[in-house]
């Protein structure tokens, strides 16, 4: 935290573990480093939340042992997850931001209206919606952001992951 009317120049600190570089730059500012940990905490039980694991199926998928919940569970109860993309929205330009609210409400809508299908039935609503082609086009959109503020390096990464998850869903059959 600092006033709002503290700008100091500084130049850059040169390169270096974080933990060195950023005490050292806020002293050349004239300011004082302190390192905060923040912990929160959780509302209702651990088990409302899933497994927490953001890198499993798609939103919407039934989990392992027939339960299911996908994305929304991993991120929390709704509620929680909608100010959390609230408080990212509230990042953006405001020329941006309710084209993003507009995005965010659609994705909830269609997610709340197939959240009850049998899994072969949401499944073909999901590629449907997802065929779209203004949803495929924002979803271009945003993947070419997302990659183009990625190394080389990070995108092969993202792309050696990605191939991994389908192996694996294809050889568990989830497909």
């Amino acid at each position: 935290a600092a006033p709002a009317d503290w700008k100091p120049s500084v130049s850059a600190p040169p390169a270096g573990p974080i933990a060195e570089t950023a005490p050292r730059l806020f002293r050349d500012a004239g300011g004082v480093h302190r390192e905060v940990f923040l912990v929160r905490g959780r509302e209702g039980p651990a088990e409302d939340e899933g497994s927490g694991d953001r890198r499993g199926p798609w939103i919407g998928t039934a989990q392992a042992g027939g339960e299911r919940g996908g994305g929304w569970r991993a991120l929390g109860n709704m509620q929680r997850a909608e100010e959390r993309v609230e408080a990212q929205i509230a990042l953006l330009p405001v020329a941006e931001q309710q084209k993003a609210r507009d995005d965010f409400r659609l994705m909830r809508e269609f997610w709340q209206s197939v959240r009850d299908l049998p899994e072969e039935q949401r499944r073909a609503k999901a590629q449907e919606f997802f065929n779209r082609p203004e949803v495929a086009e924002r979803m271009d959109e945003r993947r070419m952001a997302r990659e183009a503020k990625m190394t080389p390096k990070q995108r092969v990464q993202r792309a050696q992951r990605y191939l991994e998850r389908k192996a694996s869903m294809k050889k568990s059959g989830q497909q």
